[in-house]
Parts: C-alpha cells; structure tokens; sequence
C-alpha cells in the first residue's frame, strides 16, 4: 500500500498516511487544531512525491477512530457556501464601514436596529413555520371528517 502525505496551506503536514475510500488513515490521532480555515484554503495530497488531489478552500469534516487508525475526512466547500461565505463577509464589511463613520450613540442605536431587525427575521420563520405546521393539522382533520363522512 503506498504512502499518502496531505500538505496544507500553511506548510504542515500529515504524512504516512494511507487511503481507504475517500478517507486518509493514520496511525496515530491528529490534532484537529491544525484544521484552521487558513491552513485549509488549500489542501494537497500526494501518492510519493506526486501530487494526486488539491482541495481549495477545504472542510475538515470528522476524525473518526477503528481498529486501523484515525480515520480523517476533507471535502471543498459546495458553490453557495462559498457565496454565503463571500456576502456575510461583506455584511461584516459594510457593517464596519457604517460604524467608523457614526458616533457612538449612533453606533449603538445602529446595532440595535440591527439586531431588532435579525430578532423580527426569526419571528417571522416561526410564524410561519406555526402557520404551516397549523394548516398541514387543518387538512388531516378535513380528511377525517370526509373519512367519517362528518
């Protein structure tokens, strides 16, 4: 069975490994701390000295153990998660722009708002989650009714 080593973005790496399915095998456990987003940004693995599979912007997903080893398992971010990633990230911008230009009454009556808005988002999710689980309660009694001839 040949060796895998996995290299990340920021130069550890992870070596002796071997690949059972979509998963690397080690013998020893990892310290899941060296899985930072940084260090993820992009993960090689090599078979040797050559280069067999780049993740770009990875997810370390579980290390999970048997009886072999610690089995550790990578997958890239989906397309939306890289989007979602990109337009909380300019939220956070935008939101940061606004508070250097504001005072800080202002700046805290702007967060506010802010968080009054997010907390009427919820509410509004929960209504109509209550709405949705009411009308599908609705319908089973109507189709009782008519199964009982009511």
């Amino acid at each position: 069975m040949s060796r895998i080593k996995i290299v990340l973005a920021n130069g550890t790496k992870l070596e002796n490994l071997v690949i059972n399915g979509t998963e690397f095998v080690s013998k020893t456990k990892v310290d899941e701390s060296i899985f930072t987003e940084e260090a993820l940004k992009e993960v090689k693995v090599y078979e040797g000295e050559e280069s067999i599979q780049t993740y770009t912007e990875a997810v370390f997903i579980h290390q999970q153990k048997w009886e072999d080893g610690y089995y550790l398992a990578f997958r890239e971010l989906t397309e939306s998660e890289k989007k979602d990633k990109v337009i909380q990230m300019l939220g956070q911008k935008l939101t940061e722009s606004r508070l250097d230009g504001m005072k800080k009454d202002k700046q805290i009556q702007f967060l506010g708002q802010q968080l009054a808005e997010s907390r009427l988002d919820s509410m509004k999710k929960d209504l109509f989650i209550n709405q949705l689980g009411k009308g599908q309660a609705e319908n089973k009694i109507a189709i009782l009714k008519l199964q009982k001839g009511v």
